[in-house]
């Protein structure tokens, strides 16, 4: 789950990178930085509100089940992902030139 979150981001970035070296700003390039970057904002406002909320609530004993479940969450995506891209092989590397 977060190695899939840091690819989109790192593909957001270059995209960022290679909008502010051309002379020629496409609104969709832009909408897809801006919208990456509030979109992580986001996630991160929830996580926290949730955590201080639990916290709150019941103390220690909560948030280490929200870490748990939050650990069996992103072992499971793990998990699927792996099944996905290397046994089942549903993504295929693109070719470089094809474009």
């Amino acid at each position: 789950m977060y190695l899939c979150h840091w690819f989109r981001v790192d593909r957001c970035l270059r995209r960022a990178v290679s909008v502010m070296t051309h002379d020629v700003y496409d609104v969709s390039d832009i909408l897809q930085v801006l919208t990456s970057v509030v979109m992580a904002f986001c996630f991160s406002f929830v996580r926290v509100s949730v955590s201080s909320l639990l916290r709150r609530a019941g103390g220690r004993s909560l948030l280490l089940y929200c870490g748990v479940v939050t650990q069996l969450g992103a072992f499971c995506g793990a998990l699927v992902s792996f099944i996905l891209v290397a046994v089942v092989r549903v993504f295929h590397r693109l070719s470089p030139c094809a474009h």
